[in-house]
């Protein structure tokens, strides 16, 4: 329909250049173009798309974490306790936040997010921190906690990235947030003990 929106409104308005009715078609050309621009608008609406123009694909999830996502059958929550950018973090905050955020568009409502200020909300940062044993160094540099019906994985920052604690504020030299996570969220879906087997050869 946008298409032929589209191409309409762009025969109205080259035939309007032709002849003395040329207001009123222009008009109606314009007209056409608004139309088109509000049904891709609405058409967008009901959909989540985010283009990753990245070398190393920084903002796109590997297709089995995708997988995994989206075939959750039981709801997971992450606390993040992090502080905000413009105090400590600086660089690992966005990227997790980003990571946490794609995790639960891909999980279709089985994954929520709580960011934990722990400046802002001391107490609540540590009734969270004692329930989940997250000890006050790990709570100092950052660590996502996933909880799941039964279950609980620890996530700190040092598992998510190499961090360059020489320069204040630490820089991340190495980001590995994705592959900790699907680490933590699978053991949490699926408990079972993997087995590994040996044989003579």
């Amino acid at each position: 329909i946008t298409f032929f929106c589209l191409a309409a409104a762009v025969v109205v308005l080259r035939t309007s250049r032709r002849g003395g009715k040329g207001r009123p078609r222009a008009l109606l050309g314009m007209g056409l173009i608004l139309l088109n621009l509000v049904l891709l608008n609405t058409l967008a609406a009901g959909r989540h798309i985010r283009w990753d123009w990245t070398s190393t694909s920084q903002y796109t999830l590997s297709a089995r974490t995708v997988q995994l996502l989206k075939g959750m059958d039981q709801p997971v929550k992450a606390y993040l306790f992090m502080m905000p950018p413009d105090r400590l973090q600086p660089s690992l905050y966005p990227r997790v936040v980003e990571l946490l955020n794609r995790f639960a568009l891909q999980a279709r409502g089985k994954f929520s997010v709580e960011k934990v200020d722990i400046d802002a909300a001391p107490t609540r940062a540590e009734v969270l921190a004692r329930r989940f044993s997250v000890n006050s160094e790990d709570l100092r540099r950052g660590v996502v906690v996933l909880t799941g019906s039964q279950r609980t994985r620890v996530i700190t920052s040092a598992q998510m990235a190499t961090l360059d604690h020489s320069v204040a504020p630490a820089l991340v030299v190495g980001f590995r947030g994705e592959a900790a996570l699907l680490t933590a969220l699978r053991s949490l879906i699926d408990p079972r003990p993997r087995v590994l087997c040996f044989t003579q050869g």
